[in-house]
């Protein structure tokens, strides 16, 4: 099969999404099938990368009051020249490519799939305009499937106006890269950044922006101390983003330097055994459509700590994989951490629960079969 892929975000961006299609794209590849990405161009990346396994495709947007008009004229032409022989077209989000896409699927009789990613359906800071919300069904209601990685986010589609049913395909993880961690590695990588070796570490892998409030997490650190007396611990944040500076002067502010430490951006071969070292997995977050560290962190084996927001409660089954809290309340935070410090044998359990449920809902071999299925009873009604 030939596939198409078109998303207005990819690698270099680093992101979700971004990651989620990349191993997408790639186990789609793996299984045999030939697979294009469009996609815009960001940062010092080739234009044309192409290689035995993906092409990717990218091209320069602009930004002015014609933007818009400007990127769907480019698309158009672009899905023409790169896409016209594929078997199919899967769009991921919806607004800023959906018209030459719709369009190009249409004139020249290709499937379209449409992954509903987060954003263009729901923004709990940059709300999506209600001016567009016939726009965006018009997209959905002509698309031949529509999935989405999560329910909350399905259910502001039909708010929007979508009328089609939305089929859940979450995003995933390569469970089987957790399993061969070893206690040497670890020990290697705990070395290198500087850390004793039977501290307890809280880990945190998340960008660093804003609408995540990691300051959430510092806080708590701060509650650990100096409420709970928990000693021995570090939080461990692995990640980058604007807010870094202003994360490291809280840390600074609340002297937290031996209990906080920043990893910057982590490297994907070196992300298992990141996970593998810590006792808790902490994930503080304002909304997510879905939460692919959470994926990651269960098919290591820890116990999440977490927020009720967005699709987080669809991920973490509280009480049963992890603990969730309300947002933005270090005190609950910290006593949810405290908590599960003390009762090593619920972290255990809480471990292998969630391990099991990331291998049998998480798996990216799994996930791609359902997009294949899909594909296929798609092609068969053209």
């Amino acid at each position: 099969m030939k596939i198409g892929i078109v998303s207005p975000n990819y690698l270099p961006n680093v992101g979700g999404t971004e990651i989620a299609i990349f191993n997408i794209a790639n186990k789609l590849a793996d299984l045999g099938h030939k697979v294009i990405i469009v996609t815009r161009l960001f940062g010092e990346a080739k234009i044309h990368d192409v290689s035995d396994k993906l092409e990717v495709h990218r091209f320069q947007t602009v930004k002015n009051n014609f933007s818009y008009l400007h990127i769907s004229l480019f698309l158009y032409n672009y899905l023409k020249v790169f896409l016209k022989d594929v078997d199919i077209i899967h769009q991921f989000h919806l607004f800023r490519f959906g018209l030459p896409v719709y369009m190009f699927s249409k004139k020249f009789n290709k499937p379209l799939i449409t992954s509903l990613m987060g954003a263009d359906t729901y923004d709990p800071i940059r709300r999506v305009p209600r001016v567009i919300f016939p726009y965006l069904a018009h997209i959905m209601n002509n698309s031949d499937f529509i999935t989405s990685a999560s329910q909350i986010i399905a259910n502001y589609a039909f708010k929007q106006g979508c009328k089609k049913e939305i089929q859940i395909i979450p995003h995933g993880t390569d469970t089987n890269k957790f399993e061969d961690v070893t206690e040497e590695s670890v020990r290697l990588f705990k070395a290198s950044i500087g850390l004793p070796p039977n501290i307890r570490i809280l880990l945190a892998v998340q960008r660093l922006s804003q609408r995540k409030r990691v300051d959430i997490l510092i806080r708590a650190t701060k509650e650990l101390c100096e409420f709970y007396k928990v000693e021995n611990f570090k939080l461990l944040i692995a990640g980058k983003g604007k807010e870094k500076k202003n994360l490291e002067q809280l840390v600074k502010k609340f002297n937290l330097e031996y209990h906080v430490q920043f990893l910057d951006f982590v490297p994907d071969e070196l992300l298992p055994v990141c996970y593998k070292m810590a006792d808790i997995f902490v994930f503080h977050s304002t909304f997510e459509a879905f939460g692919l560290v959470l994926a990651e962190a269960m098919a290591a084996g820890k116990s999440i700590i977490s927020t009720k927001v967005g699709a987080i409660p669809e991920v973490v089954k509280d009480g049963e994989t992890g603990l969730l809290v309300e947002q933005k309340n270090p005190r609950a935070l910290a006593n949810a951490i405290n908590k599960l410090l003390k009762a090593p044998e619920v972290m255990k359990k809480m471990e292998k629960t969630g391990k099991i449920r990331a291998k049998s809902l998480y798996d990216w071999n799994i996930i791609c079969q359902e997009y294949i299925n899909l594909y296929q009873i798609a092609l068969a009604s053209k």
